[in-house]
């Protein structure tokens, strides 16, 4: 990136147009000290106004001071900083990030700020090994176009697609996933929201620590000063770590913070890069120390060491003791065996007091009578789709890869519920009064936007889709807050009809396995709470096929689930193999089962202008043996006679299959017979159409003359079918 003899003069109004605030200047070519008073938890963002002042100032850098609900994560891999490695174990930990933007002053792909969205409030420790964490509090992010003090100059990566240039869109900023957010907080639990405190209620919970000599927790926690990396960090943590131990009850924290300070000061005052006087040093230890009081004001003053256990060891386990009833002096590891077991004892008798709360939450149970309930009217059946989708029922579509299950959905599914049009040209529809919500994580807004027009849907007030492809951490569901805010959208669009397409990235982002039982079952308990209390009865649920394309993929518990399985496959191949003898736009098959459905896989055919698929009424056999024949008649377009032999040759297809297909063909006149004797040729004869007798066109759109998901006009159409291109399925 060219240098800029300004950037913060150049870039500010870019900065502001794309939705960022407190953008702040720094001395050109280097990264500190940003203006008084702007940051910190104290700090205030720049009006407008600022912003046009502190441009002309002269020439300045520019950094962002990231807004409560953006965090940047900075990872530092170079010059013997391991933050690459660091992020690999998270990334390992809690999954793959999103693709964001990243400001960078290096090459090497790995080093500078990506930037996530995160929850109001939200508090995350402030370093790792190698890597620190940017919050609206901690830091700021030197950005483009920046001189870096080595002369590099500052720029923005789009990881989306490698692009580069100087200006994130805020609104555009992606969320930090669920997992990653739970796991980091985990790491940083014992930064907890400052309390509000007076001076004298601060010097009360400073004198309020146990004296007396450090015990092994307090000297543990003040090593942390030494740990490395900023000086300025590492005996914040240290001064947290002490005084979080003295506030649990340990003893000594009140001496061993006095002997902080002085090591403090005491390096500041002779480091010629310090910060100047002694007076200014101690003043920033303090202001370390209040931050840290006002931390730990929030817990009860505790009034031992957890390392004192003989009083309560004496309560959860029977002590060894001697004639006299005095305990034995026990050896340290007679100590920790003692105390492990208290602690197990403790844990189960907390379960039991949890499950006996819980179990006092719990619905009563309430029964019936066995002549009572049979005397009790029977419903009619209902269905959504009739004899497909039980009325209040749950589907799963199991679809192969690349086997057009967004079109079944976007292109027939929801125009059936909101237009009452059949689905599939057979099956009637009971209709949304409500609307039907579309949750996309897959398919690109551009693609879908076209199959969605295509369509033709009339009552477009009733659909919501709700695009949410690199971002299904949205749901949130592994919350209860989480799931009561999907609740609460649901509502407020009064779903009746929920689509989930596909399921695999929101398990996912969950940090759930699609193949643990266990895991799919909490998935499907989490999704019934949200869709129960906004109360959506109906939702479907999309699913990849295992590589054999016959079943859902994962767990046994996914076909436990849903009340009818819907499976979309693609024809195997004739000589039994699983590959598709005509690529990507072969046959495709429906079939489904469940309560009260049932429907063996019968075949599809599409309408390319509309999206539309109807069922052809042909079984897998019956497609078969016309895709057969059709491969024959093609084969022999050349006008080249050609016997039994070279046609199957020439087709790739058993024997068994091919010759009875030769025969038919020659029954009814599509190919002719030449030669006669007992090695006959045949060539091409009549205008094709398929032996196997097709359905009429129910629905009047323009349907392709057999069930194989593509045209077979002449010329480019047909190119096209040859090299397996203008499939609309295909792109699914």
């Amino acid at each position: 990136m060219t240098t800029t003899a300004d950037p913060y003069a150049e870039a500010f109004e870019d900065y502001w147009a794309a939705g960022w605030r407190g953008i702040l200047p720094l001395p050109y070519g280097a990264k500190t000290p940003p203006p008084a008073g702007y940051t910190g938890h104290d700090g205030v963002d720049p009006s407008y106004a600022d912003c046009h002042a502190m441009a002309e100032e002269g020439p300045a850098n520019i950094c962002l001071r990231l807004p409560d609900g953006v965090i940047g994560i900075d990872v530092d891999d170079y010059n013997g900083k391991n933050g690459g490695a660091t992020l690999s174990e998270l990334v390992a930990k809690f999954g793959a990030l999103p693709p964001t933007w990243l400001s960078t002053s290096r090459a090497d792909g790995i080093s500078g700020i990506r930037i996530y969205k995160v929850p109001a409030g939200t508090v995350l420790p402030t370093k790792l090994t190698g890597i620190e964490f940017i919050q609206h509090w901690h830091r700021y992010i030197v950005a483009a176009p920046s001189l870096h003090p080595e002369g590099a100059t500052y720029g923005w990566v789009d990881e989306r697609d490698a692009s580069t240039g100087y200006f994130p869109i805020f609104d555009e900023v992606p969320a930090l996933p669920a997992r990653w957010l739970a796991g980091l907080q985990q790491v940083g639990r014992e930064v907890a929201v400052k309390a509000d405190l007076t001076g004298a209620e601060l010097l009360a919970t400073l004198t309020g620590l146990p004296k007396g000599e450090p015990c092994q927790h307090v000297l543990r926690a003040a090593g942390l000063a030494s740990a490395g990396g900023d000086r300025h960090d590492s005996y914040n943590a240290a001064v947290l770590a002490v005084a979080g131990a003295g506030r649990r009850g340990c003893p000594g924290a009140p001496a061993v913070l006095a002997r902080l300070e002085q090591s403090f000061v005491s390096e500041l005052t002779d480091d010629i890069k310090g910060r100047g006087t002694r007076a200014e040093a101690v003043a920033e230890f303090k202001r370390g120390l209040v931050g840290a009081l006002q931390i730990i004001a929030g817990e009860s003053q505790g009034s031992g060491c957890p390392d004192d256990v003989l009083d309560w060891l004496e309560i959860a386990t029977a002590l060894p003791t001697d004639n006299a009833g005095e305990i034995l002096e026990l050896t340290p590891y007679e100590q920790a065996v003692h105390r492990r077991f208290a602690i197990l004892r403790v844990n189960d008798e907390a379960k039991t007091m949890l499950a006996s709360m819980k179990a006092g939450q719990a619905p009563t149970l309430d029964g019936l009578p066995l002549a009572t309930f049979l005397a009790q009217p029977d419903e009619a059946e209902r269905y959504r789709v009739e004899g497909l989708w039980p009325a209040e029922g749950r589907v799963l579509l199991a679809a192969a890869a690349k086997s057009g299950k967004t079109t079944m959905v976007v292109g027939n599914l929801i125009p059936a519920l909101v237009d009452g049009r059949p689905f599939l040209g057979r099956f009637n529809v009971t209709p949304v009064a409500g609307r039907v919500i579309l949750f996309n994580m897959e398919v690109g807004p551009r693609t879908l936007r076209g199959w969605m027009r295509r369509a033709g849907i009339g009552a477009t007030d009733q659909v919501e889709v709700v695009n949410l492809r690199g971002k299904a951490s949205a749901l949130a569901l592994g919350s209860d807050e989480g799931r009561r805010r999907l609740a609460d959208y649901l509502a407020r669009q009064q779903a009746e009809v929920v689509i989930l397409d596909p399921l695999a990235p929101v398990l996912a982002s969950l940090a759930l396995d699609e193949n643990s039982n266990a895991d799919v079952a909490v998935f499907f308990s989490w999704w019934a709470e949200a869709l129960g209390l906004a109360g959506v009865t109906d939702d479907l649920v999309v699913h990849h096929t295992g590589h054999a394309g016959e079943r859902s993929r994962g767990a046994s518990r996914l076909l436990d689930e849903p009340d009818a399985i819907w499976t979309l496959t693609k024809m195997k191949d004739t000589d039994g193999d699983e590959a598709d003898p005509i690529g990507m736009a072969g046959p495709r098959f429906l079939a489904a089962y469940g309560r009260d459905v049932d429907l063996i896989a019968e075949g599809l055919a599409f309408d390319s202008a509309t999206g539309g698929l109807i069922l052809t009424g042909k079984g897998r056999r019956e497609t078969g043996s016309a895709l057969v024949e059709s491969l024959i008649w093609e084969a022999l377009q050349d006008g080249l006679p050609r016997s039994k032999n070279d046609i199957v040759t020439l087709i790739g297809k058993k024997r068994d299959i091919v010759l009875p297909a030769i025969d038919r063909l020659a029954a009814a006149g599509r190919i002719t017979e030449t030669g006669g004797g007992k090695w006959p040729k045949y060539a091409s004869g009549s205008q094709w159409f398929p032996v196997v007798s097709e359905p009429p066109n129910q629905g009047g759109s323009r349907l392709t003359r057999e069930p194989l998901g593509i045209t077979t006009s002449r010329g480019e159409d047909q190119e096209q079918r040859g090299n397996h291109l203008g499939d609309p399925l295909e792109k699914s």
